[in-house]
């Protein structure tokens, strides 16, 4: 057999995803039988995973098999399905003609590798379609069945320490372990069908010779499903997964006047986990934003820097979770919210073994307000709820992971897989914002952060002050 890189499948696929949008008909190989393409590695898991699949589906309705290319390089076929990998050395560009098997319609099963690097290319891979893959940090437990019509009357599973967690709209989780999907089936309709599934359900991560009794028959079904019925095929134009459009005609909350004072204090005098970057932001919205600012320096042992003397005279009051609070701090930030004071909160740990203390410190100060902020946000794409900070500005592709926000009271401002990142609070005196300051830093591969979030960031301090 002789070997098909990957760069051919993905120039393979640029074609098969045209013609197929051009006929707008089932996708088939030349004998009539669906097509179910092998994007796999030759060598390694992938490869051997390969190889008993296709000797696994051997007689089911459908033709299994790796690429065949003629002379020029391109498909003879068109894919209904596509079976792949994680691959953390696929390019863009590659990945998104690979995600046009979906947009136009098509299948994919595909296997989150366990080797380093491969939940990073996951999470790259299926951002644009809102799919999220997170670390399962060693997570063992009994992996259990969802209810599914692939997963209808399998056999037990066994015990499984998972690699990663999946989650995303449009999706039903097909095997869980300890309450978390490690598979999940995502079905967009006239956009495709999709199956994602952790390695770790495969066997032994350095082999995927034979994987356990009782997932053959699943990935078996799994690869069926994936290939949409007939009837279900129709005109489908290229172009993204749907979404629906954002609303901004929403009544402005009512106006609480103007703040004590036009004095900003910041209390981000941490020097590590990137506080000098956001703490540079934040300065600087402050100061946009006619603000007077003045940075308080790091605090002495058991010396409080907020109590009631010292927050006299400010107006607005930013402040980051990148120290131990005092119990008697949380008391004199909610008086000062409680009498007019403006708050602009700002969670963010890079290092949560380390510093996850500071977390803890920063959420008394949060209940004090009736808010909370935790670990492990997932990564992937940004949504912008409706609000006046928010009005007119797009998702964005690829949000970094960080703080989660927990309020029954706040307004959602930004907010990734549906979990808030961003969120805004008035009350009958005051207002506050309380923002993930793991925004604020670029992105990896990136000089600067996300123009839509600083502009989060600048509208933020306008709304606190009243001007917005």
């Amino acid at each position: 057999m002789a070997i098909i890189t990957r760069h051919h499948l993905a120039a393979a696929l640029a074609l098969a995803t045209a013609v197929s949008a051009v006929l707008c008909v089932p996708a088939t190989a030349q004998d009539g039988e669906p097509l179910v393409l092998l994007d796999l590695a030759t060598l390694g898991p992938p490869y051997h995973f390969g190889t008993w699949l296709q000797d696994a589906l051997t007689g089911e309705p459908f033709d299994l098999r790796w690429p065949d290319l003629d002379e020029a390089g391109d498909l003879e076929d068109v894919p209904a399905s596509v079976v792949t990998w994680s691959d953390p050395t696929r390019s863009g560009e590659e990945a998104r003609r690979l995600r046009g098997q979906l947009r136009h319609g098509g299948g994919m099963l595909y296997v989150v590798g366990s080797a380093r690097g491969h939940l990073s290319a996951t999470r790259a891979f299926w951002a644009p379609l809102r799919v999220n893959a997170q670390p399962a940090t060693g997570a063992s437990g009994f992996a259990e069945w969802a209810p599914h019509e692939v997963t209808g009357d399998l056999p037990r599973l066994g015990a499984t320490t998972a690699n990663c967690f999946l989650s995303g709209p449009n999706g039903q989780p097909l095997i869980t372990v300890t309450g978390q999907a490690v598979a999940m089936a995502f079905d967009w309709g006239v956009n495709g069908r999709a199956i994602v599934l952790d390695q770790a359900l495969l066997g032994d991560p350095l082999s995927t010779e034979r994987p356990p009794a009782s997932m053959r028959e699943f990935l078996k079904r799994s690869v069926t499903w994936t290939i949409k019925p007939a009837e279900d095929s129709g005109p489908v134009e290229p172009g993204p997964v749907p979404r629906p459009e954002p609303h901004f005609d929403v009544p402005e909350p009512e106006p609480v006047g103007p703040p004590p004072s036009k004095v900003a204090l910041v209390d981000m005098s941490a020097a590590d986990d990137n506080w000098p970057v956001i703490r540079a932001q934040v300065v600087e919205a402050l100061q946009a934003g006619g603000l007077e600012v003045e940075v308080a320096s790091a605090p002495g042992e058991d010396e409080p820097v907020f109590t009631s003397a010292s927050l006299e005279g400010i107006g607005v009051l930013a402040i980051g979770s990148c120290r131990d609070f005092q119990p008697a701090e949380s008391i004199a930030v909610a008086r000062f919210f409680a009498t007019g004071g403006r708050l602009l909160l700002v969670p963010h740990v890079k290092d949560q073994v380390r510093n996850r203390f500071r977390m803890i410190y920063f959420n008394e100060i949060l209940a004090e307000l009736e808010l909370a902020a935790s670990l492990a946000r997932p990564h992937g794409q940004a949504e912008f709820a409706a609000h006046p900070i928010t009005e007119g500005l797009r998702p964005v592709p690829a949000a970094p992971g960080g703080i989660q926000i927990w309020s029954y009271l706040a307004d959602t401002l930004v907010e990734v897989f549906g979990l808030p990142a961003a969120v805004a609070l008035q009350s009958d005196t005051s207002r506050l914002v309380l923002m993930d300051g793991g925004l604020l830093l670029p992105v990896r591969g990136e000089q600067a952060p996300a123009r839509e979030f600083l502009t989060v960031l600048q509208r933020s301090v306008t709304w606190l002050v009243g001007d917005l």
